[in-house]
């Protein structure tokens, strides 16, 4: 059987800033008006394809959803270009 270990607030706030920082760039994606042309960095081509990712498979949720959203991406070593096309 696993044990339950307690947190402190410290430890799970610090946890918590690592994996959501890493999902803020969608809400700049989100926020896109058709046309609009954004760069969004990255730490290298695996953090830029996971970014990639993130964002074809955000998209794909929101149009299951009733919503009208298309973006073309860019993968560079650096950075994620994404324009809205929809």
């Amino acid at each position: 059987m696993t044990e339950v270990r307690k947190l402190s607030t410290k430890e799970f706030t610090s946890e918590y800033a690592k994996r959501v920082g890493r999902q803020d760039f969608l809400t700049s994606v989100r926020d896109m008006s058709v046309g609009m042309t954004i760069a969004i960095p990255a730490d290298g081509k695996e953090e830029a394809r996971r970014k990639q990712h993130g964002i074809i498979n955000d998209a794909s949720r929101r149009r299951k959803a009733g919503q009208k959203v298309r973006y073309q991406t860019i993968l560079k070593e650096k950075e994620v270009w994404v324009r809205r096309i929809e």
